[in-house]
């Protein structure tokens, strides 16, 4: 599914739906990979909770088989949830053309981002639930109680939104 994602990302290019900006500079290179870790976790949040619909959970149930989280079940899921965040990088570059390296950032950064979240190490053990530190045992304890905690990396919609789960 991502190859395909990839796919239709590199036709999007040659017809020029999608555009790079080759010009690098390292002013908008911060910035822009600021805005793109922002938009991740907004399109993930949204997307994440919308999947825990009861209408949707049928494309999203799979990666709830994994009741303990690993690295391996970042990447278990239904090939339609797989494209619909897979999706998340052309449609930011529908609205903007990101520097090269900058939009290049954003699928490395998800898949560390998800990975670690996945990973059930609590790596910081003194930390509360709502610090920024705490981002792996929140997603733990999503697959525990899965109808909260949607967010990605950073627990503000959650709270913004009061999807905390209560341990």
């Amino acid at each position: 599914m991502f190859s395909l994602l990839a796919i239709l990302l590199c036709e999007g290019l040659k017809r020029g739906i999608y555009k790079y900006n080759f010009e690098f500079t390292w002013t908008t290179f911060l910035i822009e990979v600021v805005v793109l870790f922002f938009w991740n976790e907004i399109y993930f949040y949204t997307f994440h909770r919308l999947f825990h619909l009861k209408s949707l959970y049928k494309y999203h149930v799979d990666h709830h088989y994994s009741f303990v989280p690993s690295p391996f079940s970042a990447y278990s899921f239904h090939w339609t949830e797989g494209v619909i965040l897979g999706a998340v990088m052309p449609v930011v570059m529908l609205f903007h053309d990101f520097q090269f390296y900058s939009i290049m950032v954003l699928p490395a950064m998800s898949i560390s981002m998800n990975v670690l979240g996945h990973s059930n190490v609590d790596f910081f053990p003194q930390a509360s639930q709502s610090s920024l530190l705490s981002f792996s045992k929140r997603h733990s304890l999503h697959h525990k109680i899965p109808h909260s905690n949607y967010g990605f990396f950073l627990p503000w919609f959650d709270q913004l939104f009061k999807t905390v789960a209560k341990d």
